[in-house]
């Protein structure tokens, strides 16, 4: 790692007390502060900037220690701009260090400087004067987002973890921007019988009023979400939000298997909830009726039970 000190200072480096102890007096605090920090992104150093992160604290309120985030942050951010730069594939472990510790670092920020920065990081995820973000950037910045949803997963505060979600959905809306709207909607790798995820306690109005407003802008990423980690949180209401959703825009594009994984889990788990609630009756059957329309064999068949079992 070298600094510069807009004195036309050169390099400090291995010549200069050896870029261990400059890594170690960042940790500590020590460094002597500068203006700017310039970031070798060879291999060598690139290890010694992740030994770094791995002892600052998450928590940290030390203004050099926060410079040094932000300054790597964006140094990485510089390479992986450059669409025809492979140098990322050098970086990795790099990538992968940050990845893991500056989410966990936002969450640990006050509000409002973790404002500040979480939405410096969305805005870079909007291509500029018609240039075209490259894969490897946008890549790493959705990687930043995601890694939210698995630390607040694996125990980090759950209330601030909301707090950024916040901040995450105004971006969205203010921006009329949908391409983190999966993210906004839990869109990882789930295991196939999670579907009561504990952070979701509580989220009922927060995810009713987003869905029937905005879901229809990725209807299948909504269904996933109601029909997977959210389904015993939401339902039986997430049926009127779907039926709202899918009344909102005309015919949308519907994944099939997405939405007949959701009327199957809700038919045959709540069907007594279905038929006992005259609204939430009439919304299903608008759904089975809508999925009917695209050709769904297992909308009809459900239709079919549930006119038997109305019978009965």
């Amino acid at each position: 790692m070298g600094a510069t000190n807009g004195i036309g200072r050169g390099r400090i480096g291995p010549r200069l007390g050896g870029a261990t102890d400059q890594i170690t007096s960042v940790v500590d605090g020590t460094i002597t502060p500068v203006e700017q920090l310039a970031f070798d992104l060879q291999p060598y150093y690139a290890y010694l900037y992740c030994d770094a992160l791995r002892l600052i604290p998450w928590k940290t309120r030390l203004p050099l220690q926060h410079q040094f985030i932000d300054e790597l942050l964006h140094a990485v951010i510089s390479v992986l701009k450059d669409r025809w730069n492979r140098s990322g594939i050098e970086i990795y472990h790099l990538k992968q260090s940050l990845n893991f510790y500056y989410a966990r670092y936002l969450l640990e920020q006050p509000l409002k400087e973790r404002k500040t920065l979480f939405t410096s990081l969305l805005n870079l995820t909007i291509a500029e004067g018609g240039k075209v973000i490259s894969d490897q950037l946008e890549e790493f910045l959705t990687g930043l987002v995601r890694e939210h949803i698995f630390a607040v997963n694996g125990g980090f505060s759950v209330s601030s973890f909301w707090k950024s979600w916040d901040i995450l959905k105004e971006w969205m809306i203010e921006k009329n921007r949908g391409a983190l709207l999966p993210l906004f909607l839990m869109s990882v790798d789930w295991s196939e019988n999670s579907d009561n995820w504990h952070v979701l306690d509580g989220k009922n109005l927060y995810y009713g009023d987003f869905i029937t407003r905005f879901g229809h802008n990725n209807a299948n990423e909504s269904l996933k979400f109601l029909g997977g980690i959210a389904f015993k949180k939401f339902m039986p209401e997430s049926i009127s939000w779907i039926a709202a959703m899918l009344s909102t825009k005309g015919s949308l594009y519907i994944d099939l298997t997405i939405a007949e994984k959701f009327i199957h889990k809700a038919f045959y788990g709540y069907t007594a909830l279905i038929k006992g609630d005259s609204l939430l009756l009439k919304d299903f059957i608008y759904i089975l009726d809508y999925l009917i329309a695209k050709s769904s064999t297992k909308a009809y068949m459900i239709k079919e039970d549930l006119i038997t079992y109305k019978n009965l």
